[in-house]
């Protein structure tokens, strides 16, 4: 059955039954007593199908599923017996990770967290109220402070985007003071390096800019320029994805089939150089998708095979699923992979309704397909959408392969060659992106309020899904499902609405 409606896809079914393993998973990761009958359940639905001659084909599945249950219920238990407990005036020492950053206080990141010689996981957030400071990146501190541990909540949506970032704890202090001299490692000096260069030799707007562009790092961007690419319908651009790394693999290929290197050696060294890349972004897990799929795809073509992309994205979702299973409830990753998937649902769909193939309905189709995919998830995390998206991207994706590595270009020439003088380019080169930024959001209806679409998302993309070219059924099939499931979810979507 599932064969004759998706195409022979394992992959794709090993994503879903993983990620409802993880869904199941969560919903029960504070009741040990769920945990134990669950688990059961799950080696009794393993081992029958295993057993079973007809069904064994699927058991393949509910393995899938028992993983991801117990890759949740694993990461649950080792953060709750590995985390610094909430609590005041703890004395607590760690190592200064990140650049520091004044407003109302001074704040910077902390690893290698420590209370009484005993090292606790994750890194910390701190907020020192202070006038002057007597240390700088890499050195070790000591503080006396207020600690604040969440819960362990994978639906909490920030507490998921901050969980798989690595931070566990929100640190407050009036004294802080450095204990010993220490050294950064080679990536994060580096990161450090770049940014100060391009604060100290570039307009503030343009720093934000290329900080979020080379490195997805928006925590010190300008709070009102931020809202006002959000606002314009930019946001991803500044989000570590698809676009920044095909295009990085795409300028490095050419550059190196240019040099008529073979097509094997051009995956290695792509490969190489995006893994050193995803060093330098923190291994975010759009960067990651983006990078697993971008070889899957580059590795096809190099062996003379036929890509498949709806398999290219599960792999990707499995890996970073079971690389962090909280994953599946951080935006980032959402967005990333709804994204992609809505390229590969809707875009020929949306062609096809324009009757014409060239650049701008490609252009149009792949703003459109994208916006409407992520729609249920950027209206219930930001509460708005962006009017003029369409506007916005015609603009700038024309134009963003020469930003990109205009500023990736630059940005390695001032580390091979100190002259960091040379960043003042980027003030000219980003006047698009700015400039359009600046319109769009100036304009009053820029963006409208949304609410979250709740229980009815579901059966929003269910619909989608089944009425997608993917599904081998008649259309007027498709569409009376698809119709059902809309109808469906909506009244499902009222009578909770109701309850609450």
């Amino acid at each position: 059955m599932t064969k004759r409606l998706f195409g022979h896809r394992p992959l794709l079914f090993m994503a879903v039954t993983f990620s409802l393993g993880i869904l199941i998973g969560a919903a029960c990761v504070s009741s040990l007593g769920a945990k134990i009958a669950l688990f059961c359940l799950f080696v009794i639905a393993v081992t029958v199908l295993f057993s079973v001659k007809y069904v064994r084909k699927f058991a393949y599945l509910a393995l899938c599923a028992l993983i991801g249950f117990l890759a949740i219920i694993g990461a649950g238990d080792i953060y709750n017996s590995n985390v610094l407990k909430s609590g005041d005036n703890i004395t607590l020492r760690g190592q200064v990770t990140s650049e520091i950053t004044l407003s109302d206080e001074f704040y910077f990141t902390i690893d290698s967290v420590s209370v009484n010689g005993k090292s606790y996981s994750g890194q910390a957030n701190v907020y020192f109220y202070s006038d002057d400071i007597d240390f700088r990146p890499g050195d070790y501190v000591e503080m006396k402070a207020t600690v604040y541990t969440n819960e362990f909540n994978p639906f909490d949506s920030l507490f998921s985007s901050v969980f798989v970032k690595g931070s566990y704890y929100g640190v407050f202090t009036y004294s802080c003071y450095k204990i010993a001299d220490g050294k950064l490692d080679f990536f994060t000096d580096t990161e450090l390096k770049v940014k100060e260069n391009f604060y100290t030799y570039t307009r503030p707007d343009t720093a934000d800019i290329a900080t979020a562009l080379i490195f997805g790092d928006k925590s010190t961007m300008n709070e009102n320029l931020y809202d006002d690419v959000k606002v314009s319908g930019l946001a991803h651009v500044l989000a570590i994805s698809g676009l920044h790394i095909s295009i990085l693999a795409m300028f490095v290929s050419w550059i190196l089939k240019k040099c008529k290197v073979k097509s094997v050696i051009r995956l290695a060294v792509v490969g190489v150089l995006l893994l050193i890349y995803l060093v330098f972004c923190g291994f975010a897990s759009s960067a990651m998708r983006a990078f697993i799929m971008t070889m899957c795809l580059m590795g096809a073509r190099a062996f003379g095979k036929k890509p498949d992309y709806l398999s290219a994205l599960s792999l990707a979702a499995i890996i970073i699923m079971l690389i962090n299973p909280v994953n599946l409830f951080a935006v980032g990753f959402q967005l990333s992979v709804l994204a992609v998937l809505g390229i590969l649902l809707l875009n020929k769909p949306i062609i096809k309704f324009f009757k014409r193939d060239n650049k701008f309905t490609q252009l149009v189709a792949t703003s459109l397909s994208t916006n409407v995919m992520t729609y249920p998830v950027v209206t219930n995390v930001f509460g708005q959408f962006p009017v003029f998206f369409l506007i916005s991207n015609l603009i700038v994706l024309p134009l963003m392969s020469f930003m990109y590595i205009g500023v990736i270009v630059l940005t390695l020439f001032t580390l091979i060659i100190p002259l960091p003088q040379i960043l003042v380019v980027l003030d000219y080169l980003l006047i698009p992106f700015k400039a359009t930024v600046m319109a769009l959001s100036s304009v009053a209806v820029a963006s409208i309020s949304a609410v979250g679409m709740g229980v009815f998302s579901i059966g929003y993309y269910l619909a989608i899904i089944t009425s997608s070219r993917f599904v081998f059924a008649r259309r007027d099939l498709k569409i009376k499902i698809s119709l059902l499931l809309l109808a469906l979810f909506l009244a499902l979507s009222a009578v909770v609405n109701f309850a609450v």
